[in-house]
C-alpha cells in the first residue's frame, strides 16, 4: 500500500490517523492544500476527507474534482458529524466508497479507515493474481450442435421455403436481413433472420 491523504483541520482526527498510519498519512489543510497534491495522486491510495473543510464543502470537493478522481479509481472517504440515508444513498451513487461519522471514538473512525484500506489491497491482489483464460468449446460439443441443427433445418426446411415464398408474394426486397450478436468471447457473428410478413 502506498499513502493515504487527510484533508482536514481537526487535530484530533490526524493525531489518530498518524498514531495507526504513521509515515504513510499525508495530511493537508483544505482545499488549497489538495489542489496543490492533486498531481500526487499516484503515490496515494485512498482520500479521507472532512465534510466541513473551508472554501468548500468535502462532498463539494469530490464533485468539483471527480473526473479525475473517478480516471485514476481513487477511493473517497467522508467524515461527516451526521448521516442522513438519503444523503448517504445519493453520495454512494455519485462515488463516495464510504461515509464515517466523527465519533467521540476516534480509534473507530481509524478503524473503519484501516477496514477500507485492507480491503482494497486485498481486491488489488486478487485483481493481480486472476489468469485470464480463453475459453474454448469443446471439438465433441461442436460436432454435436451442428449435427443437431443440420438435422433440424434439414427437417423444417419445407417450411422455411413456404415462408420464403410467402414474404416475396407480399412484398418486394430481401427475405432475410442480417443483424449483428455477440458470441463467446465477445467475437460479433451474422445473425441471419426472416423478414416478418
Amino acid at each position: 500500500m502506498k499513502n493515504l491523504l487527510y484533508i482536514g483541520n481537526t487535530v484530533e482526527i490526524k493525531e489518530s490517523l498518524s498514531e495507526r498510519f504513521g509515515e504513510a498519512l499525508i495530511h493537508v489543510k483544505n482545499v488549497v492544500g489538495f489542489h496543490n497534491q492533486i498531481d500526487q495522486l499516484d503515490e496515494v491510495d485512498m482520500i479521507i476527507s472532512e465534510y466541513n473543510l473551508k472554501g468548500l464543502k468535502g462532498d463539494k470537493l469530490f464533485e468539483r474534482y471527480a473526473s479525475i478522481l473517478n480516471e485514476k479509481k481513487m477511493p473517497f472517504v467522508l467524515i461527516t458529524n451526521r448521516i442522513d440515508p438519503e444523503i448517504r444513498a445519493k453520495h454512494l451513487r455519485r462515488g463516495i466508497i464510504e461515509l464515517i461519522i466523527r465519533s467521540d471514538q476516534l480509534v473507530v473512525v481509524a478503524d473503519k479507515i484501516d477496514f477500507y484500506r485492507r480491503m482494497l489491497d486485498m481486491r488489488l491482489k486478487k485483481s493481480s493474481n486472476i489468469q485470464r483464460t480463453e475459453y474454448k468449446i469443446p471439438f465433441a460439443k461442436r460436432i454435436f450442435d451442428i449435427a443437431v441443427a443440420g438435422t433440424a433445418l434439414f427437417c423444417i426446411s419445407p417450411i422455411l421455403i413456404l415462408a420464403v415464398i410467402a414474404i416475396r408474394l407480399e412484398s418486394k426486397g430481401k427475405v432475410y436481413y442480417i443483424s449483428k450478436r455477440v458470441g463467446t468471447g465477445y467475437r460479433v457473428f451474422d445473425f441471419y433472420k426472416l423478414r416478418s410478413m
